[in-house]
């Protein structure tokens, strides 16, 4: 029981590990601030419908913060003013929009993963519980078992005793 907890618990420090590590690198290389707000936004649905607003409030408030700030530099980045900078400080305000979008597309995934562990985890304690009630029945069915074996076995006894009576009382009757 504790292992398997501490396996799930393993599992998810090395998938949020490896989210915070290479899921940046993998956002910046190549896309554009709109596909990332876009993957953002679609990240914090899925976390949503995991459940995150109840088991993962915060990370999922991180990210719709860092969301919000993304797409404000967005609108920020898009103004009549913006357009007139150069395409170095234009690609800086690019890669800062990319940056936040994909820190909420991080937090949303990590919320939407602590939401998926809660479930997991009650669904283990669930089954943990169905599994004990299975054994008890188990446990109760074998006893029962026991039970009518040894009064078939007693009913065989007795079915013999009968018999060996019977062919007493005939011997007894008929002399022999």
């Amino acid at each position: 029981m504790d292992k398997e907890i501490h396996l799930v618990r393993k599992i998810s420090f090395f998938f949020f590990l490896g989210l915070i590590v290479f899921l940046p690198m993998m956002v910046l290389a190549g896309e554009t601030p709109t596909m990332v707000i876009e993957e953002a936004k679609f990240a914090i649905d899925q976390a949503r419908k995991a459940g995150a607003e109840q088991k993962a409030y915060d990370d999922l408030s991180a990210a719709k913060s860092w969301l919000a700030r993304a797409e404000k530099e967005y609108e920020d980045a898009r103004s009549f003013f913006s357009r007139m900078s150069t395409s170095k400080t234009q690609k800086a305000k690019d890669d800062e929009i990319i940056y936040l979008a994909s820190m909420a597309k991080i937090k949303a995934i990590i919320a939407e993963n602590k939401a998926k562990k809660d479930a997991l985890l009650k669904d283990l304690q669930d089954t943990r519980k169905d599994l004990a009630d299975y054994q008890g029945t188990i446990a109760v069915l074998k006893k029962n078992l026991e039970e009518a074996q040894k009064a078939k076995e007693i009913q065989a006894k007795a079915e013999a005793e009968r018999a060996l009576n019977r062919r007493v009382e005939v011997a007894i009757q008929t002399g022999e």
